[in-house]
């Protein structure tokens, strides 16, 4: 499963690859490169975490230095980091590898198949997908490198500050990591290169759960839609149409089942997303209006990139409901008057059964949708009048 399609799950694969999260093989006919590869993928895998635990450490060390917009600023990205570390974990769950490898199956066959209106639907898909990945890496990827120069001018700003005043201002670091042990001026450079390293192996991490999910998600409704023209193409004329029926049955019964893995193993995240994205949108607004500074583009670019994944996941998750919904639409266009008695029992059962909608669900909770990402935003707009009253 390791020659993934290059079409949906492409650019997630290599983001995941060098975040050290991918845990399928690589497709390489060198035992060698396999097993380095599994030794950078545990490095990785205990670096974040640690990563983490030092950013929360230095903040809590020099809270009392820090004004309220780096403050803000930091606690936004540890939010982001947060989120990351718990995607990340869930996606290297069994099963969610089964997700994978399931939706690398199907769009084989999707692709392989002959029907125009199928490969165009998935082609849409496709395209929209790759389009998103890549803005999402792009944008993201042009946050660090913001965050990184933006730091850069800052450290020269202090360094002729202090030759023209004569003082020893405090340089600050792009993340803030804890360095007990090393000394902040004479290994400078040593620390700015660590945290410049750190944001770099941050961007593949934090792009690769973000987009991941979502291109699964893009794709069941390729799945759903597969499923649609089958049986609007179902011909009384077949010599046993209840067989073919049997058929489709099963493969609707794995298509539910393929839906509710995917629910089983990004409810929590997209939970955490609703709950965590909607504070982020408030610290990274909060930065916007409430400070007398020139504005960064590392913020604007962070904003963007919120505002992007949170409207496509619950475009997609509606998507999913929608097509799932179409699917008794596309029984009823079949010619199910000119069935036998038996075939049309079942053809009854199978339209009972889609007029249930299958969803990706937050948490236990409702189901996720269009009108889900539009409470976000009233969520966050709710935090930011309470900070700025507060």
């Amino acid at each position: 499963m390791a020659n993934l399609p290059p079409q949906i799950l492409r650019v997630s694969k290599y983001c995941m690859v060098v975040a050290g999260t991918w845990r399928l093989s690589l497709a390489s006919r060198h035992e060698v490169l396999q097993k380095i590869y599994s030794l950078y993928s545990a490095c990785a895998r205990a670096y974040f975490p640690i990563m983490l635990t030092s950013m929360c450490l230095q903040t809590v060390r020099e809270k009392s230095t820090k004004s309220t917009e780096e403050m803000f600023r930091i606690l936004s990205y540890i939010i982001l980091l947060f989120i990351v570390q718990i995607a990340s974990l869930m996606c290297q769950t069994g099963k969610f590898q089964k997700v994978l490898v399931r939706v690398a199956s199907e769009e084989r066959s999707i692709l392989n198949s002959c029907d125009w209106n199928l490969l165009r639907f998935h082609s849409r898909r496709a395209q929209f997908c790759r389009t998103f990945n890549l803005n999402i890496l792009f944008s993201t990827s042009g946050a660090v490198v913001c965050i990184i120069l933006e730091n850069w001018f800052l450290r020269r700003s202090i360094d002729r500050h202090n030759v023209l005043y004569n003082e020893s201002q405090d340089k600050p670091f792009a993340i803030g990591l804890y360095s007990h042990s090393l000394d902040r001026e004479r290994h400078a450079t040593l620390l700015v290169a660590i945290n410049d390293l750190c944001l770099c192996m941050n961007t593949f991490a934090v792009v690769s759960t973000k987009i991941v999910f979502i291109s699964c998600m893009i794709f069941a409704p390729s799945m759903l839609k597969k499923l649609q023209i089958e049986f609007s193409k179902l011909n009384h004329r077949d010599s046993d149409v209840v067989s073919c029926l049997k058929m489709l049955v099963v493969d609707h019964q794995e298509v539910v089942g393929f839906v509710e893995t995917m629910n089983g193993s990004v409810k929590y995240l997209i939970l955490l997303e609703y709950l965590l994205n909607s504070l982020n949108f408030a610290v990274v607004s909060l930065q916007f209006i409430s400070f007398e500074t020139k504005l960064l583009p590392s913020p604007i670019l962070f904003f963007y990139t919120l505002l992007v994944q949170t409207f496509v996941l619950g475009w997609s998750a509606n998507e999913i409901q929608v097509q799932s919904l179409a699917i008794a639409d596309a029984l009823y266009e079949s010619l199910w008057y000119e069935y036998t008695e038996r075939a049309k029992k079942m053809l009854l059962i199978m339209m009972m059964r889609a007029q249930k909608p299958l969803a990706l669900t937050i948490g236990p909770f409702d189901a996720m949708k269009t009108g889900s990402a539009l409470a976000i935003m009233k969520a966050s707009y709710s935090y930011v009048t309470v900070m700025i009253d507060g």
